[in-house]
C-alpha cells in the first residue's frame, strides 16, 4: 500500500510490456540478451517512425554509441559519443553485460580482444557498438498480411533447417 506521500507505480507489469514488446516486434525481443525493459527502451528510442533512420550509423548515433576520435600525439583511439539518449546507451550496456557473462561467442570476442590489449572499457565500447548495429536489423518494419507458409513446405527447406527459419523469421518480421 502507498502511503500519502508516494505516488503510486506507474511502471507496467513485467509480463504486460513482455506481451507488448513481443506483439510490437517479435524480432527484437526474440534477440539473445533482450528483456522486455530493454527491447522496450530500444523501441522508445527509434520512435514511432524507424524508416527514418535508413543506416546503422544513424540508429548507432542516436543511441549514443557512434564513434568519436579521441587520439592524441601518436594514440589513435575513439571514445562514444556524449549526445543520443543516455537510456537507449544503458540498454545497450544491459546487452552487453548479459552476453559478456552467459554467451560463449561474446565471451570469446572479448578474450581475443584482451589478448589484443584492450581494455575493458574499450571492449564495451566495441560491444555496444555491434549490439546497436544488431538491434537496427531487428527494427519495426511496417505489417504487410500476407498467408503464412505450410509447416511440411518449412520443413523441406532446399538450404535446410536453419534457413527455413531465417526465412520465416523474416516473413513474420515483414506482416
Amino acid at each position: 500500500m502507498t502511503s500519502a506521500w508516494e505516488a503510486p507505480s506507474t511502471r507496467p507489469c513485467p509480463r504486460v510490456l513482455d506481451s507488448e514488446v513481443s506483439a510490437y516486434n517479435p524480432g527484437l525481443r526474440a534477440a539473445y540478451g533482450v528483456g522486455p525493459d530493454t527491447a522496450a527502451q530500444l523501441l522508445v528510442t527509434a520512435g514511432a517512425n524507424p524508416e527514418r533512420m535508413r543506416t546503422k550509423a544513424s540508429f548507432t548515433a542516436l543511441c549514443g554509441v557512434a564513434p568519436v576520435p579521441a587520439s592524441s600525439g601518436r594514440t589513435n583511439r575513439h571514445r562514444l559519443s556524449q549526445g543520443g539518449d543516455r537510456d537507449a546507451d544503458a540498454a545497450l550496456y544491459r546487452i552487453a553485460l548479459v552476453r559478456t557473462s552467459s554467451d560463449s561467442t561474446t565471451r570469446a570476442y572479448t578474450a581475443r580482444q584482451t589478448a589484443a590489449g584492450r581494455t575493458k572499457k574499450e571492449i564495451i565500447r566495441l560491444l555496444k557498438r555491434a549490439m546497436a548495429r544488431e538491434m537496427f536489423r531487428y527494427r519495426h518494419r511496417p505489417r504487410r498480411r500476407r498467408p503464412v507458409a505450410p509447416a511440411s513446405s518449412q520443413e523441406h527447406h532446399p538450404h535446410g533447417r536453419r534457413s527455413a527459419l531465417r526465412c520465416l523469421a523474416h516473413h513474420h518480421l515483414q506482416t
